[in-house]
């Protein structure tokens, strides 16, 4: 789980999917999507705007560029395998 200051990220690997949400404030969920298929890690991180997430599965190690406003999610990057 990362924040960027107005609202939290959350990357949750719940094999065989990578689970993603934002939640504003109040805890309210505000959007969410399946990332990737995943089957070990997953890890957010923020750079005050937008958002990173990271994940590996049996094809290697993978990251997405997600906007704040969830408009835009990047393919994902194969950056390793396994």
């Amino acid at each position: 789980m990362t924040s960027n200051g107005s609202e939290f990220l959350i990357a949750a690997a719940t094999p065989p999917e990578l689970r993603v949400m934002t939640v504003d404030r109040d805890g309210n969920v505000q959007k969410q999507f399946i990332a990737g298929t995943t089957s070990y890690w997953s890890l957010a991180a923020s750079d005050g705007r937008d958002f990173l997430i990271a994940w590996t599965d049996n094809d290697g190690a993978f990251t997405r560029v997600v906007t704040a406003e969830v408009t835009t999610v990047s393919p994902p990057r194969r950056h390793a395998s396994h």
